[in-house]
């Protein structure tokens, strides 16, 4: 017997975001959301601080001027769900060559070093590669440790992909998910397979094959029982064709505030927050290092150096300043990639490095 299913690439040029279990799920709490719903009235502002990615002379990267249409088109797809994005401050950059174009199989979760608390840390990025392909975006879930969301710049643009992320950021699930489960065109199985969601219909994966223009779903897929799929082409969280893409289920958006207010209540706009500005003329050397890494910046203002692993992990060293630079002694470090971020008064600046071992 022959089951539906998409091709992987197609899939993986989709959405990176990975599919992980929910330890803390309470479904009777959950429930209680479904049944209560939403007021019209009780919109929910959240803070987004837009981080783009160019390369270390400050070219590239998304335009700053675009990113105003981004949002408005954001918050229309959210409106029903009574959810608004707002940027807390001007767009922040983050000059690094290595992530212009970058590469989640080798730098794993090192963007969040430069992550500021607090508020929605959304990453525009030339170009994402993971599992060897190109793809869209992806995000963090709100059961997991790191807390952002990376967006390939064209697709940014394209009206579905930044909300398809932003989705995931707050707890939904594909519309296609098969971890749990294949959920049945019927429906009879929708509370524990597929997306736990019972009012958005069994998916067998959209893609562009299976939705016309039109925006109709014009596939053959069966299900388990051989039933035939009857999918939402138009839902936010599927693969459906970018255009098609604009709309919530009431149970997604009931889902969605379950995980604001479980987990994402912390979100606010401080004019606290450090900003990602290089401190007078940052240098940085040898790299790579071998034992030893110097510092230097260009005037005498307080400075801290805090040096992470690509999973965004502090690594503990104590470096040696003098008046202009500071040493950094790496001897007791296994070699690899290393971000370095060195904090002076509320400006900030990181670097990628790599310790080598002759």
């Amino acid at each position: 017997m022959v089951i539906m299913m998409g091709q992987s690439s197609l899939a993986q040029q989709e959405c990176g975001t990975p599919y992980s279990k929910d330890p803390y799920l309470d479904r009777g709490r959950l429930e209680q959301y479904i049944r209560q719903g939403r007021s019209a009235g009780d919109v929910v502002r959240l803070p987004v601080i837009a981080r783009i990615v160019r390369h270390d002379d400050g070219t590239g990267g998304i335009a700053p001027g675009k990113l105003q249409p981004i949002f408005d088109t954001l918050n229309a797809r959210f409106a029903q769900a009574n959810i608004e994005f707002y940027q807390c401050g001007s767009p922040e950059f983050v000059d690094v060559n290595v992530f212009y174009d970058f590469n989640r199989d080798l730098y794993a979760d090192s963007l969040v070093t430069y992550n500021l608390p607090e508020v929605i840390n959304v990453y525009f990025i030339n170009k994402v590669l993971s599992d060897d392909d190109f793809i869209c975006g992806y995000a963090s879930f709100p059961w997991r440790d790191t807390e952002y969301v990376v967006v390939k710049n064209s697709c940014a643009q394209n009206g579905s992909t930044l909300a398809h992320e932003l989705g995931h950021y707050l707890g939904l699930l594909h519309t296609h998910e098969t971890a749990n489960g294949f959920e049945l065109a019927d429906g009879s199985n929708c509370t524990f397979t597929g997306d736990e969601i019972c009012d958005t219909p069994a998916d067998p994966r959209l893609r562009t094959s299976t939705v016309s223009t039109a925006c109709a779903y014009v596939g053959t897929e069966r299900d388990l029982n051989r039933d035939r799929y009857n999918p939402d082409p138009s839902n936010i969280m599927s693969y459906s064709r970018k255009q098609c893409r604009h709309f919530f289920s009431m149970e997604q958006i009931a889902r969605m505030h379950y995980y604001l207010d479980r987990d994402r209540s912390h979100l606010g706009c401080s004019i606290t927050h450090a900003r990602d500005n290089a401190p007078s003329e940052v240098k940085v050397y040898p790299v790579p290092a071998t034992h030893e890494l110097t510092v230097e910046w260009g005037t005498v203002a307080p400075v801290q150096i805090r040096v992470f692993d690509l999973l965004g992990h502090e690594i503990s060293i104590s470096p040696r300043y003098d008046a202009l630079q500071a040493q950094i002694d790496f001897s007791g470090v296994m070699p690899g990639l290393y971000v370095v971020t060195i904090y002076q008064d509320r400006d900030r600046v990181s670097r990628l490095i790599s310790i080598a071992r002759n």
